[in-house]
């Protein structure tokens, strides 16, 4: 007997499940997919056409609809942030997430190595990509795309490390916590 697909929910700062029984590979394919989905939808053009119903969201989420205006409009790759901290298997997760988001043609921007929840939420405000709880609605809406990953653009989350620091350090007075413990 085969069991039904765990049900996806998300919390504060994202999806909270128990590695190996709701947090697998399958279902972080699922959730990515189901993110790429929403971010199709949330395109102006895409927005527009539901907007005056010309299409459903449905039709808007759909492969063969994906697809035309990935044609139409290649030059407009939307960009995602991925990040992953210390947990187990944690980066193996944020790479299968970047190879699903790839395959769907966004431009992924993929922390080179394990950081706070913090300054991966800062560095989505940074750089201005936005999520919502409407992606738990497209889970399953699509069977997952993937590919393997050839750039994962790090380099445009340096700067946002910079300023994370920054922003924590103009909360700290450091100079006095070094005289405390020097």
């Amino acid at each position: 007997m085969i069991e039904p697909p765990a049900q996806i929910k998300f919390g504060t700062d994202g999806w909270r499940a128990v590695i190996a029984r709701e947090f697998t590979f399958a279902n972080v394919e699922r959730v990515a997919q189901a993110y790429a989905d929403f971010l199709v939808t949330q395109s102006p053009l895409v927005k527009q056409l539901v907007d005056v119903g010309q299409i459903s969201i449905e039709e808007a989420t759909s492969r063969q609809f994906n697809g035309v205006i990935k044609k139409a409009f290649p030059q407009t790759k939307q960009f995602v942030i991925i990040g992953f901290d210390r947990r187990f298997l944690s980066e193996n997760f944020a790479l299968r997430a970047a190879e699903v988001m790839t395959a769907n043609q966004f431009r992924v921007a993929l922390f080179a190595e394990a950081q706070p929840t913090p300054l991966i939420s800062w560095a989505v405000k940074d750089l201005k990509p936005e999520t919502t709880a409407a992606v738990e609605k497209l889970v399953d809406a699509n069977p997952p795309k993937r590919v393997d990953v050839t750039d994962d653009g790090h380099e445009l989350l340096e700067p946002v490390i910079d300023r994370y620091r920054k922003q924590i350090e103009s909360y700290v007075d450091l100079e006095r916590i070094r005289r405390a413990t020097g």
